[in-house]
């Protein structure tokens, strides 16, 4: 060979490997910016508009006044019986309070970074799982977007959840990773990420069978199992490790009367229906008219040239970046897998809650934020099934015999989707918006009237709506409205509550009560009325007095029977 020949064959091997090289840093880079940018315009342009809701106020106005430290804020978060059974979320909101103390921005960009980068784990466990990056971005996108859990992007303590789920993407990434590279180093480093996981929220506890399923999908044959039991054993002790450790942490709290209980229900009918509602949240012609029903709301409302400025970026970012994926053909076994593992995770995440009469998966309530677990599953799911449509659907490639025309449009269809998934995350975000503004109008009256409140004072509010939406609290009680007034005047003596149908007269006190709960207690003698929807701020002093001008408002306040005032 002449070194003519042999200079062409080095140089168009270089050339091919720097392609190469090229291709997979797209392959890689464009997923990454595609989320990021999905994070950014969905939730993140919502940042500053959005707030602090119901029972975060208990939390914030604790830390508000105890000793203004790092391990004071530590401290008195953790050993709070709530958080103590969660002690990594206290790792999480004490630091974060010690430098921006109740500015929600904060706590809701952190919130933002973590689901991005619990989308991004997903897209490389996924890549792995199936060999195909175009279903692992639609995975990812999907999982970023389902409209299931609005709490979780909006109430601060429920970020806690995606900030787990994050965790728990990371661990099965690298858990895959392991596997395929036969280290076990990246099982032990899987292991502390699930670690995290449940020690900050315990909603991943019961999807620890996935790692095992995974790890049996990565044999071929799977007979290969039997021939290395040893090792499927010590692929398992790690994660199960963690898992039991967090069930005996628990159990120890317990036996030491420490820690918040739960009300559990052994109950078959309870479990079975809680696992089937779930599965109608998460896969069913429930769930898809309710979003159309969100999306055309949305439609009526019309959007801004900024909106769609954002939604056409959306949109051709994901469809470039699913054009041109790695692999134009998937493999009809890994989608099922996929499909089966995602059917899996779903029935898997409600199990922790079908020992709860308490916790029944909805969507339009304040308690969808258990919804997330089966978001993962629902995601594996549906993008499976498209996967399954574009490269094994006969029908589909009779029409369309090119896989690279198949592809576009699978693209097309799927940018199509993100776009209408962001507009109905846009219309959820709605409420929040506006309960944050009238929090925020509230404390502008209760800064303009400091010189009218004296320490001691019980503030009482009516009139007003209490709920943004059907499941998206204004202000509801003590525990919100309370804590706005006692933070915002900076005086823990100032008390305050909302008119509800909990409030009750007795003696001297007006009660808010829960059946036989007293949740606070408010004397006459030292109260100030305040209805924004009649323009009324008005001080009284005596019971008497509270009833007369509680009539005049409109209040409907009974009297306990054996109440009488005091001599």
């Amino acid at each position: 060979m002449s070194i003519a020949n042999q200079n062409y064959i080095e140089a168009k091997s270089l050339t091919i490997s720097n392609n190469s090289h090229s291709q997979a840093y797209l392959n890689l880079y464009l997923p990454f910016i595609c989320l990021f940018l999905i994070e950014l315009i969905t939730f993140g342009i919502h940042a500053k508009d959005v707030g602090v809701y119901q029972d975060e106020w208990i939390y914030l106005s604790k830390l508000h006044f105890v000793p203004q430290s790092l391990s004071g804020f530590i401290s008195t978060y953790f050993w709070d019986p709530r958080i103590l059974v969660r002690p990594i979320e206290a790792l999480h909101f004490g630091p974060l309070f010690y430098f921006v103390h109740e500015n929600p921005l904060w706590y809701h960009i952190i919130c933002y970074v973590f689901e991005f980068f619990g989308a991004w784990f997903l897209f490389l466990a996924v890549s792995r799982l199936v060999n195909d990056r175009s279903t692992a971005l639609t995975a990812a996108i999907l999982f970023l977007l389902y409209p299931t859990h609005d709490v979780t992007h909006y109430e601060i303590v429920a970020s806690s959840l995606a900030i787990s789920m994050s965790f728990f993407t990371g661990s099965l990434w690298l858990y895959l990773k392991g596997i395929d590279e036969n280290r076990y180093g990246l099982i032990a480093w899987s292991a502390f990420a699930y670690f995290l996981s449940l020690y900050n929220y315990e909603l991943c506890l019961p999807l620890a069978p996935l790692y095992a399923l995974i790890y049996l999908s990565r044999q071929n044959p799977l007979t290969k199992v039997l021939s290395n039991v040893k090792q499927f054993i010590a692929y398992q002790i790690p994660p199960f490790g963690v898992a039991f450790s967090m069930i005996l942490y628990r159990r120890l709290l317990f036996n030491m009367q420490l820690g918040y209980r739960y009300a559990l229900v052994y109950d078959l009918v309870n479990f079975s229906s809680v696992i089937w509602s779930g599965l109608i949240v998460s896969l069913s012609p429930y769930t898809v008219t309710f979003s159309i029903s969100m999306l055309f709301e949305a439609l009526k409302s019309g959007f801004s040239i900024f909106s769609l400025i954002c939604l056409c970026a959306i949109a051709s970012s994901v469809f470039f970046t699913l054009k041109a994926p790695a692999t134009l053909s998937t493999s009809k076994n890994k989608m099922l897998l996929l499909v089966t593992l995602g059917l899996i995770t779903i029935v898997l995440s409600y199990t922790i809650y079908g020992l709860s009469p308490e916790h029944k998966p909805v969507i339009d309530a304040w308690l969808n934020r258990v919804n997330v677990g089966s978001s993962l599953g629902s995601c594996f799911v549906i993008a499976g099934l498209f996967a399954l449509f574009k490269d094994h659907f006969e029908p589909l490639k009779g029409v369309l015999k090119s896989s690279s025309a198949r592809q576009s449009l699978y693209a097309l269809i799927i940018s199509l989707l993100a776009a209408a998934l962001i507009i109905i995350d846009w219309q959820f975000a709605k409420p929040w918006i506006v309960s944050w503004q009238a929090q925020k109008e509230l404390m502008n009256v209760l800064r303009i009237k400091s010189n009218e409140i004296k320490p001691g004072d019980s503030i009482i509010l009516g009139g007003i709506i209490r709920y943004a939406s059907k499941w998206v609290p204004v202000v509801d009680g003590i525990w919100d409205f309370g804590g706005i007034i006692c933070t915002t005047l900076n005086d823990q003596s100032i008390k305050g509550t909302v008119v509800t149908d909990r409030l009750v007269i007795e003696k001297d006190l007006l009660v808010d009560k829960y059946g036989d709960i007293v949740l606070g207690t408010f004397p006459f003698k030292q109260m100030i009325l305040y209805a924004p929807n009649k323009n009324v701020w008005k001080r009284i002093s005596s019971r008497q007095e509270f009833i007369k001008e509680a009539r005049k408002l409109g209040w409907s306040i009974p009297e306990s029977k054996s109440s009488s005032p005091s001599s």
